[in-house]
């Protein structure tokens, strides 16, 4: 998230519409302290529950514990972006099969993750 983009949109569009922050995880708890209502939720898929907790410590205020956990969890955000670990995608069902849920492969143009990529 370009915070300068999102603070020139906002005050264009004003409360007429919500401007969620993307990817959330990487930008909670400043993107909330700029004005967005909430995040799109990439991190979900693979761990809800780191995300829940981010989601209720942005909503109890306690921004200093909320960075902690982002910082924590960037590694992870890290391993599922596009760019970083080969496909989002296919890193997201490789991180759902190393958890314990049948993810199927992925599908082209997609590709599965290399076995050098799921052992970084």
């Amino acid at each position: 998230m370009d915070i300068f983009a999102f603070d020139a949109i906002r005050r264009r569009v004003g409360d007429r519409i919500a401007i969620l922050s993307a990817p959330g995880e990487w930008n909670e708890p400043a993107a909330r302290l700029e004005g967005a209502p909430g995040f799109v939720s990439v991190l979900g898929t693979l761990a809800p529950e780191l995300t829940v907790a981010l989601e209720r410590l942005v909503r109890a205020g306690d921004h200093e514990s909320a960075a902690a956990l982002s910082n924590r969890i960037r590694p992870l955000m890290r391993a599922i972006e596009p760019d970083v670990g080969g496909t989002y995608i296919a890193a997201l069902k490789a991180g759902l099969w190393m958890r314990g849920f049948a993810a199927g492969p992925a599908r082209p143009p997609e590709r599965n993750l290399h076995d050098h990529e799921l052992a970084t």
